[in-house]
């Protein structure tokens, strides 16, 4: 290893990239970029699979434990979407359980996506909610915020 890049991916995105992620099988990465496009990419070939456009600026972008789901965090209050992660399809209604959030709000938030309502707010943050995690077991909510803090 001597720290020099291995892939440039093609037809990258024309604006910042806001988050990227590999997924679980190690098999793509996904981006989100300010230019309101989500990408994935074959992380052995560099070759783009495929590409979504929004109407809003991207925040974030995950991809689920078993790497079926893209949750994606729009815009100052844009919302979320949730879409498959292999045909680019936004789905409406996941039958799986809970989403966890972070927002401009200062507060972490644990959404019913089958339902499509907010089931609880977490407060305890001083400022805007970056990133969250939650554990493999489910029992974690890691947070962290603009002020250089993580909690769980």
């Amino acid at each position: 290893m001597d720290g020099s890049v291995i892939r440039d991916f093609e037809e990258g995105p024309s604006a910042p990239v806001t988050e990227c992620s590999i997924t679980a099988d190690s098999r793509r990465i996904i981006a989100a970029s300010y230019d309101k496009t989500v990408r994935t990419w074959d992380l052995e070939t560099g070759q783009l699979l495929w590409q979504t456009n929004h109407d809003y600026f991207i925040v974030s972008c995950k991809l689920s434990p078993n790497g079926k789901y893209v949750a994606l965090s729009l815009d100052v209050d844009r919302g979320i979407c949730i879409m498959d992660a292999e045909n680019t399809t936004i789905l409406a209604n996941i039958k799986d359980s809970f989403l966890i959030s972070g927002g401009f709000d200062k507060s972490v938030a644990i959404w019913d996506v089958g339902e499509g309502y907010r089931k609880l707010s977490l407060k305890g943050h001083e400022d805007w909610v970056m990133d969250v995690a939650i554990s493999n077991n489910k029992k974690w909510i890691l947070s962290a915020s603009k002020v250089k803090v993580a909690k769980l």
